[in-house]
């Protein structure tokens, strides 16, 4: 008789994973959903689902923090690439180079934590 080598109770290998995969800790882009209501919360059920609203994950980021946002315009894709000023489920601020970009939660693609610069900007 072959056993099976893992228990019925042991855990799915998607969540076994856990924070090895968890792209804060690990500096990987973090995907961001095309999708996302505004003024989505991070953790209140969906009416309509009765399923908890996927959690934002900008709303993690504090202000003054170093981030990079992807965002998607009709001609294409741009960064935003600078310290957070403003955060909220339907939009982040970014002060770039050239001025603050508010980037809305809807055209978001990917966005990230990144290292302060060394050239102090």
């Amino acid at each position: 008789m072959v056993q099976n080598p893992t228990p019925d109770n042991a855990p799915e290998a998607d969540e076994a994973r856990g924070s090895a995969s968890d792209p804060q800790n690990s500096g990987e882009n973090t995907a961001v959903s095309e999708n996302s209501d505004e003024g989505a919360s991070t953790d209140a059920p969906s009416s309509d689902t009765g399923k908890t609203a996927p959690k934002l994950p900008w709303m993690d980021w504090k202000v003054g923090e170093r981030v990079v946002v992807r965002y998607r315009k009709p001609d294409g894709f741009y960064d935003a690439l600078g310290h957070l000023t403003e955060v909220a489920p339907d939009h982040v601020t970014v002060n770039t180079r050239k001025g603050p970009v508010t980037v809305p939660a809807n055209v978001m693609v990917t966005g990230k934590r990144v290292p302060e610069s060394p050239f102090g900007y």
